[in-house]
């Protein structure tokens, strides 16, 4: 419960849930190398940031999520452009 950001590239994300799991990874579209695990949110940090205190729409939750991961280039590369990373929201479990 005392995570809110994970940082560590190459790194085994810890999932909510089985599911929503990404089992194929993105590749590289600069380079084509396999992208890994750089960064990785945990729900925690909802309550630690708190935007429930800055909605101004009644009944916005604001943010809900499972996990948020966050993939690089495992060859680090930096192509001939900037090397876009990959996003993967893994929604909250279902009930």
């Amino acid at each position: 419960p005392r995570q809110v950001v994970r940082w560590e590239i190459g790194a085994v994300p810890l999932w909510i849930s089985n599911e929503k799991i990404p089992h194929e990874l993105p590749e590289c579209k600069a380079c084509g190398a396999p992208c890994v695990v750089e960064l990785q949110l945990m729900p925690t940090i909802v309550y630690v940031l708190k935007p429930y205190n800055h909605t101004h729409v009644a009944g916005d939750e604001g943010l809900d999520f499972g996990t948020v991961t966050v993939y690089s280039c495992s060859q680090m590369c930096r192509g001939t452009d900037i090397c876009p990373e990959h996003v993967h929201i893994q929604p909250p479990p279902s009930e």
